[in-house]
């Protein structure tokens, strides 16, 4: 019964995932943000390509900021 009553209320993820619901359209995090499995697919591609940005463009006003957002990944 807990496990039925898990999937009708969309928790299956546990209790460090409080807040985030699994969904037909992707995950939803607790700010209402989906992320489709299309981006999550993407991720690893992105977050590679940020790195190399972040690495070679040292003098881009955005760097530093991207740099920073890569190290909360």
């Amino acid at each position: 019964m807990r496990l039925f009553r898990l999937h009708r209320e969309l928790r299956v993820l546990g209790e460090a995932w409080e807040g985030w619901q699994i969904r037909d359209e992707g995950i939803v995090d607790p700010d209402g943000n989906v992320t489709t499995r299309g981006q999550l697919s993407a991720y690893w591609i992105i977050m590679q390509y940020a790195a190399e940005l972040a690495r070679t463009d040292e003098e881009t006003p955005w760097a530093d900021g991207l740099r920073a957002l890569l190290r909360r990944a």
